[in-house]
């Protein structure tokens, strides 16, 4: 009877181990193909189509090695993930309306399922430090062993007025209107992640982090959070890669928000950014402002077959020959930073004004635009002579800067179809 007793109490553990979850396949394994994906393009004023090769190997190499492929698939797929431009004739309607119809397209092609988004459902009149991003999950067995992709994308274009929050930049050591949907999403990561380990074994697990413009700067912010507090991710397996972010901490941010490995080999965050990108030099590096991980600065076109190819590739909807140099840019920036002197100065002068200006610009509603916009100036009315001071510095800059082809160029150097082209063209 002991010896029974003693037999059954070695086989507990072993009983144990059939007691754990199996590993659930989720979503389809893809081993290597060339798939459409729809994103938002507003030179076209439609969704535009572009092909992009996506392989689950992207994933079997060190997430610390730049791999142009993988920024390529990781571009198109944050490009997808803003809004579509067919939802903007519901601009204004608070409720699921297809905002994300692009991304959910794209996740299938790509294999993954588990998708979960959030934001989209909102009203584009609806300002907020908040950000639309979105979830999904690939698990699968390969050799006997499981495997799984979680993949993170955040909205970046089409966000309407929620471009009042690219402005707030706060009193403190990081930038609020991207540091407070970076908190958020990370809780909603959480619990993404406690669900999918309840549906069964993940094995190992690699993540796929990613925004361009609004959406990589609150990514950079969001993945040194996950790195620094989720021991399970790692240099190694979190794979991060941000397009046209700003610069939104300094060095008295906390640190969960900042990743700067002492060894730079253990980098895993990848910020590219286009020579001519206004965007990419706010907030300025002259008041301590930085993005986590390594800066690449894609090439500039230096001949006329250059310009000619990268044309080519936007179907000639921009003129890369006539863009700003990165010098002209730096330039503005610099004089920006001149102008509103120190990031105390802009919080107590410039914010509140600039953010309402945005906000009125990005509200679609006939009724009340010029009523909103006389209310703005009446009571922003103190704060408009500071913004007089810009038309003598402004003297400062090269008149050919100033005129209206470059001017428009500053929005086009930002474009989707700019990182697309220079990253295809240049990888």
């Amino acid at each position: 009877m002991h010896r029974f007793l003693r037999k059954l109490l070695l086989c507990i553990p072993l009983l144990w181990l059939f007691c754990l979850p199996a590993a659930a396949a989720v979503g389809q394994p893809r081993s290597g193909g060339s798939y459409e994906v729809l994103y938002r393009n507003s030179l076209a004023q439609a969704d535009a189509a572009t092909t992009v090769y996506y392989s689950d190997r992207f994933f079997s190499h060190p997430a610390t090695e730049y791999d142009a492929e993988l920024a390529l698939a990781s571009l198109t797929m944050s490009l997808s993930a803003c809004t579509t431009w067919d939802s903007y004739t519901d601009y204004a309607v608070q409720g699921n309306v297809g905002r994300e119809a692009n991304l959910a397209a794209a996740y299938k092609q790509l294999g993954f399922s588990n998708a979960v988004y959030f934001h989209y459902d909102k009203s584009r009149n609806a300002p907020s430090d908040s950000a639309a991003y979105s979830f999904a999950q690939k698990t699968w067995t390969e050799n006997g062993q499981t495997k799984t992709i979680l993949a993170v994308f955040l909205r970046g274009a089409g966000y309407g007025a929620e471009w009042a929050s690219n402005l707030h930049l706060g009193d403190g050591a990081v930038h609020e209107g991207f540091s407070r949907p970076a908190a958020e999403a990370y809780t909603a990561f959480l619990q993404y992640l406690a669900q999918a380990r309840q549906t069964g074994t993940l094995g190992d697990v690699s993540l796929w982090l990613s925004g361009y413009s609004r959406g990589g700067t609150i990514a950079n912010l969001l993945a040194a959070r996950i790195l620094n507090t989720l021991p399970e991710f790692t240099p190694q397996n979190t794979y991060v890669y941000t397009f046209a972010a700003s610069a939104a901490l300094t060095a008295d941010a906390a640190l969960t928000l900042q990743w700067s490995p002492a060894d730079p080999a253990d980098n895993c965050i990848f910020n590219l950014l286009a020579p001519a990108d206004l965007v990419t030099q706010l907030f300025p590096a002259a008041w301590g402002y930085f993005r986590n991980g390594k800066d690449i600065t894609l090439p500039t076109p230096q001949t006329p077959a250059e310009v000619a190819a990268l044309n080519a590739l936007c179907q000639d909807r921009l003129d890369f020959a006539v863009f700003p140099t990165a010098a002209e840019v730096s330039g503005l920036a610099q004089l920006l930073a001149e102008l509103a002197q120190s990031p105390a100065y802009y919080h107590t002068h410039y914010e509140a004004l600039l953010m309402d200006l945005a906000q009125h610009q990005n509200t679609r509603n006939a009724q009340t635009a010029y009523a909103s916009l006389a209310s703005v100036i009446w009571h922003h009315r103190n704060d408009f002579s500071a913004l007089g001071l810009f038309r003598e510095s402004c003297a400062r800059l090269p008149s050919s800067f100033l005129s209206l082809s470059k001017l428009r160029c500053l929005r086009i150097c930002h474009s989707p179809d700019t990182y697309l082209a220079l990253l295809r063209y240049y990888s």
